[in-house]
């Protein structure tokens, strides 16, 4: 589709030629300009974008492309032309050596303006043909172009390509005072491949001067794709595409390099992954149209520094000892040598991708003894800048081991702060074992990447080296490694074996000296003290220790072990029902990151944030935020942070009626976890597939669930039959465990277990947790046919005295909850309506109710008569008569066999009729669809 102004420009489509795009049309005798083209242009891609963009832009004085060569800038003012001809003069002119003195230009730009304005508007200035009439001033050129376009009716535009071909200063000083002072029916465009040798800042002030760059002349992935079809015939992928992008930076000439070089017709085609600017095409061309063209000081600079990725005039300086890096960079930006800055502020630049790959080429191939030196000089500026991650790569580079390990060891503290245990695995892989066990940094940082990363197994082995190594003495002379190293080793040798610490050690905290433990190890050591009270229900406790790894990781600049720390604050919170605290720690954990860099800090603070935004009641927030971090969630995240934000979100999916999906995030999360080895992840996995079969009335696979954990097997030993200390791992197999039993018709033995796992988790102090089993004990009561004592529970759960926020957890994790809690409502039993916004959400009741319901809904008033109708949510489907039929009869209490004889239907079409009617009524047994049944008023 062409835009509307493209579509106002083009001539009609059968005046252009097919297959090659944009091309010359014919035009009217009036305007005898379009004899006049730019020569031997190809044209196969029409820009539309720029085309109208340059139209926009016909009003201004002056229209300046600048970029470098091959840019298409002459096909675009091809194209372009090819457009406005006959519908305006256009005088094109492309300079050349005999062009850029001012008696060649003035005589050139003369014909050209006659063949572009009518002859009558040029007939008194016919002497012109002449040099001897060139002006000789600035006031004789303003002059001669007014005689030249006085006549005309139309605005006249002078196109001038090349013009980077012109350093005569007074010529150049004669166009910039035509541009700046000619006749305002006058505009001009440039083309050039470095700046124009006048300033345009005052026109660019005066919006009359518009710049076309590099960047807006690059292709885009669809003209990539379109120029490939063009060239090859063959439609290009968007991986190859994309490699083109990035290869190139859209270069013109570079993409049609890349995609000439892999056409398999040709006799050098070669896969693309193989394109860089080493190719002999590419280099040709950049030696002939740039690099050759260029002084020796300016060669000299653009090899040398083609060994670092992104340059400032101060590291220029130090790469070649010299101190005016800084106007180098400037010329070339000015010359449009494929430099293109990073920042607004231009402190910092890089060379065009392709072009970066010929410079180190031919780096490589003429002063291959330079470029240790190169990179050494440059790890060494870095490093003194504050950048060591910057120094890192030079370091190897250069081949300077003694130095390679000094910038590590201070890499690897900075990963280790921010939990980037990746980038210290990455580059310990380039040491030698030696090497890492000499170094107390890097090999504490080594092992701890190691434990973030889950493999305990490595962490132990390389922990085990470096303790006999800190304690061997070697002739009577103890180890050289300091009392820190030895202090961080134990700390890592605790970890590693699940040891608990005492207060004692977590009050071991200053600056980092000898006999004394550097501050962020402290803080490790904080926070698996506050996860240990964590796991011994000590809340208050665990929310003091963590406040202080807080304050520790404050101190030492450690986004990860603040962020750290806020998680298990709100972990405290929400376990003791505090739901609106922990909304606030995680909304001011999140605040602090979210304009950064997706770090291991990012993520913990997202997916914390998308666990509250869930638990009250914001899906769609929760669902949006899981849908940016879950990328960025790895083995190296947390294993809380890895298995909430699966089983979140496999939560949402089955809200949004997508169970399969549901099942696949789980089967991933149980696939990971279970390499992983961590028995209290593993059993929230188990607990959510059990939850989610079971809410799916899918009982065959929530038993082999629970035979994959040998749950049947630890209930027939009693496991769950008394009270015991709570723990998470014992609490969420007990509770699938209970939920199963339950669908399984057990009530007894459901109920049973869920008031061992209730009391033991009261007396932990988990409300969140005991509410749950609260819920679920209401709803086994219902079941079990015990519809007062199901109500009672209800009733005490959700009573004012309770002090409880209300979370979706809470009702989630009973499947069909809501069933029992309507018929609650609709029968008048429920007594108290929480002040909940989102428990009022979630039950769905407010868009039905009356008006004086919804207030006593807002309110909280105690409510004892039933709902309207019309709160009363529907059946997912309607019944059909037959359904109908069995569930009157189920309501009259009897059995399969009785109904079977009673309709004379089959035993197995019995069995086949009440499971579509348990689906239809989102029932999960007999009770439960006699009461939804009478709640819709399908029975008496």
């Amino acid at each position: 589709m062409k835009s509307a102004v493209i579509g106002q420009l083009l001539p009609p489509e059968s005046s252009l030629p097919r297959g090659t795009g944009v091309q010359s049309a014919p035009v009217p005798a009036e305007h005898p300009s379009a004899r006049r083209q730019f020569p031997g242009v190809p044209s196969l891609v029409v820009r539309e974008a720029l085309l109208t963009r340059l139209e926009h832009a016909s009003s201004a004085r002056l229209v300046a492309l600048v970029a470098p060569a091959g840019s298409g800038k002459s096909t675009l003012l091809a194209q372009w032309q090819s457009i406005v001809s006959g519908r305006r003069p256009v005088a094109c002119l492309t300079l050349s050596d005999d062009t850029c003195e001012p008696a060649g230009f003035f005589l050139a730009l003369h014909r050209a303006l006659r063949e572009a304005l009518p002859v009558a508007s040029s007939a008194a200035v016919g002497a012109c043909d002449s040099p001897c009439a060139c002006p000789a001033s600035q006031a004789e050129a303003l002059d001669w172009l007014a005689a030249q376009v006085g006549a005309a009716a139309q605005a006249v535009t002078i196109v001038l390509d090349g013009f980077d071909a012109i350093d005569d200063p007074l010529l150049l000083r004669m166009v910039d005072h035509l541009v700046q002072h000619g006749p305002q029916q006058v505009r001009w465009m440039v083309a050039s491949r470095c700046m124009p040798g006048f300033p345009v800042s005052r026109l660019q002030l005066q919006d009359q001067c518009v710049v076309i760059g590099a960047n807006d002349l690059g292709f885009s992935a669809a003209e990539i794709g379109e120029l490939g079809v063009r060239l090859t015939g063959q439609t290009w992928s968007d991986t190859d595409i994309a490699f083109i992008l990035k290869s190139t930076d859209g270069w013109c000439g570079g993409v049609k390099f890349a995609i000439q070089s892999t056409d398999k017709a040709s006799a050098d085609g070669e896969p693309l992954a193989r394109f860089n600017g080493s190719h002999h095409r590419v280099a040709q061309y950049f030696g002939d149209e740039v690099f050759d063209r260029q002084p020796g000081e300016v060669r000299r600079f653009l090899t040398a520094t083609s060994v670092v990725d992104r340059l400032s005039g101060a590291l220029c300086n130090a790469l070649l000892g010299i101190s005016h890096g800084d106007a180098l960079i400037d010329r070339m930006v000015r010359a449009q040598l494929f430099v293109q800055p990073l920042d607004h502020h231009r402190r910092w630049y890089r060379y065009n991708p392709l072009f970066l790959d010929y410079l180190r080429d031919r780096l490589q191939r003429e002063n291959a003894e330079m470029i240790a030196r190169l990179h050494l000089a440059a790890s060494r500026w870095f490093d003194a800048e504050g950048l060591p991650q910057d120094a890192l790569p030079h370091a190897f580079a250069a081949q300077h081991r003694p130095w390679c390990l000094q910038v590590m060891a201070r890499c690897a503290v900075a990963w280790t702060n921010d939990g980037q245990p990746l980038e210290v695995l990455r580059w310990c892989a380039q040491l030698t074992q030696d090497e890492i066990l000499a170094h107390g940094d890097i090999c504490c940082a080594h092992i701890l990447s190691l434990m973030m990363s889950h493999r305990m197994t490595e962490a132990c082995a390389v922990l085990r080296l470096a303790t006999e190594r800190a304690e061997r003495v070697d002739g009577g002379a103890p180890s050289q490694a300091s009392e820190v190293d030895r202090y961080r080793l134990r700390v890592l040798g605790r970890l590693i074996n699940g040891e608990p610490f005492g207060e004692q050690e977590a009050d071991v905290i200053g600056p980092r000296g000898e006999g004394k433990p550097e501050e962020f190890f402290a803080g490790i050591l904080v926070v698996a003290r506050t996860s240990t009270l964590l796991r011994c229900n000590q809340f208050d406790a665990a929310r003091r220790m963590a406040m202080r790894a807080r304050e520790i990781g404050h101190r030492c600049a450690s986004a990860y072990l603040v962020s750290h720390a806020e998680t298990l604050i709100c972990a405290a919170d929400f376990q003791q029902g505090n739901l609106k605290s922990a909304a606030l720690a995680c909304e001011r954990n999140y605040a602090a990151l979210r304009s950064g860099p997706r770090s291991p800090a990012w993520v913990n603070a997202a997916v914390t944030l998308a666990c509250l935004r869930y638990e009250r009641g914001r899906l769609a927030d929760a669902r949006a935020l899981l849908a940016e971090v879950l990328p960025h969630v790895t083995l190296t995240s947390t294993l809380w942070v890895f298995s909430a934000a699966y089983i979140v979100l496999a939560r949402l999916k089955a809200l949004e009626h997508k169970p399969g999906e549901a099942v696949q995030l789980l089967d991933y999360a149980h696939s990971v976890l279970e390499d992983a080895g961590h028995p209290r992840y593993l059993a929230e996995i188990c607990f959510e597939k059990v939850r989610l079969n079971l809410d799916q009335n899918d009982l065959v696979r929530a038993t082999a669930t629970a035979d994959e954990f040998s749950l049947a097997d630890r209930a027939r030993h009693g496991e769950w039959w008394s009270v015991r200390r709570y723990d998470e791992s014992w609490g969420r197999y007990g509770f699938a465990t209970a939920l199963l039993s339950m669908q399984q018709g057990d009530c007894e033995a459901a109920r049973t277990m869920l008031e061992v796992l209730r009391e033991s988790a009261e007396d932990a102090g988990r409300v969140a947790r005991r509410a749950s089993f609260d819920m679920a004990l209401a709803m086994c009561h219902w079941q079990a046919g015990h519809e007062k004592t199901a109500f009672e529970v209800l009733n005490q759960t959700l009573a004012p005295s309770q002090q409880l926020s209300f979370s979706r957890t809470i009702f989630d994790e009973v499947p069909r909850f809501s069933t029992f809690l309507r018929a609650a409502i609709n029968s008048g039993k429920l007594r108290h309506i929480p002040r909940s916004r989102h428990f009022n959400e979630w039950l769905g009741l407010v868009p039905g109710a009356s008006a004086s319901l919804a207030s006593g809904l807002s309110a909280g008033r105690i409510m004892a008569r039933p709902l309207p109708v019309a709160a009363v949510v529907p059946a997912r489907e309607p019944l059909t008569e037959r359904e109908l039929e069995i569930l009157g009869l189920l309501a009259k209490g009897m059995c399969n066999k009785a109904i079977s004889r009673c309709s004379g239907i089959t035993l197995n079409t019995i069995k086949w009729h009440l499971r579509n009617v348990f689906t239809k009524l989102d029932a999960s047994n007999r009770t439960g669809a006699v009461a939804r049944g009478r709640e819709l008023r399908l029975i008496d």
